[in-house]
């Protein structure tokens, strides 16, 4: 049973060793696909280097992580022609829920929708269907915005916004570049129930320290795992960017026994840590 929501704060510099941009693409659909095969709901971009010298790059990932995350139905009419997006097509597609829905509704199916207009009392929605859908809102929106919708019944058609946090299936990620890594850490714990996890392999042992990891995922509601560069750990990061992994975050973990690779790439680092983190939750949840 997942109870926790889990985030995953990436660095700003994780493309560094990508030589060009198919392969940049590659790494980003990998990053998108086991945030979706593992539940993450949010991603977050921390600056990594003084200099800035990444936030390009991260912004690109942050195109790429949002464009996979769209519905097909929606990709056409959300994003214009982008070099950037040039081998975007070549990926697999996540198959999470809203990328699913059938060619005409089925009652309980939920759909992502663009906001086309908004009236006093109701929004326009397009969800990917022949006809735009007229649906009572419950708040402002905005044109352009993305909305999620449930479909509640099919003669007529109908249908119900749906709040993310109270979404009754995976509606996907968000993603957001926060900056300062020290800063948001702080900000997000004065919210309460929060549990950081650094990720390195100068960390203790996670296979010794199972118990503390199950009582920190089971007992606080929002979870962060914190990765480092390619070339450069949390630690070394740290030194630069003046913060100390062990002060700032809760634990520091090594996730990989052993390991038979001089070092692990982000995008499978991803895997095994989200993988441990979501087993441990089933297991003791239970």
């Amino acid at each position: 049973m997942i109870s926790s929501s889990l985030n995953i704060l990436l660095p700003t510099c994780l493309l560094l060793n990508e030589p060009d941009p198919l392969r940049s693409t590659i790494k980003t659909w990998l990053i998108a696909r086991s945030s979706a095969i593992f539940r993450v709901d949010n991603i977050y971009f921390y600056n990594s280097r003084r200099s800035g010298e990444c936030n390009r790059e991260a912004s690109f990932v942050r195109l790429l992580l949002e464009y996979f995350r769209t519905p097909p139905y929606l990709r056409k009419k959300v994003y214009p022609l982008k070099k950037e997006l040039r081998y975007a097509g070549l990926a697999p597609p996540l198959q999470i829920p809203t990328h699913l829905a059938s060619s005409t509704p089925v009652k309980g199916e939920v759909r992502e929708g663009i906001v086309v207009r908004s009236t006093k009392k109701t929004i326009i929605v397009d969800v990917g269907l022949p006809s735009l859908i007229e649906i009572e809102k419950d708040t402002k929106y905005r044109k352009g915005e993305r909305v999620f919708l449930e479909v509640t019944g099919v003669d007529p058609v109908s249908f119900r916004i749906i709040r993310y946090k109270k979404k009754p299936v995976y509606l996907g990620y968000n993603v957001k570049i926060v900056g300062d890594l020290p800063k948001f850490v702080h900000s997000e714990r004065e919210k309460g129930r929060t549990y950081f996890i650094g990720t390195s392999r100068m960390g203790r042992p996670a296979w010794r320290n199972v118990g503390s990891i199950v009582d920190g995922v089971i007992e606080e509601s929002n979870v962060y795992v914190v990765f480092g560069e390619p070339y450069r750990g949390l630690y070394e990061i740290g030194k630069e960017m003046g913060f100390d992994p062990d002060s700032l975050f809760d634990d520091v973990y090594n996730f990989i026994p052993g390991q038979g690779t001089k070092s692990v790439r982000i995008e499978e680092a991803l895997f095994v840590v989200l993988q441990t983190i979501r087993f441990l939750e089933y297991q003791y949840s239970i």
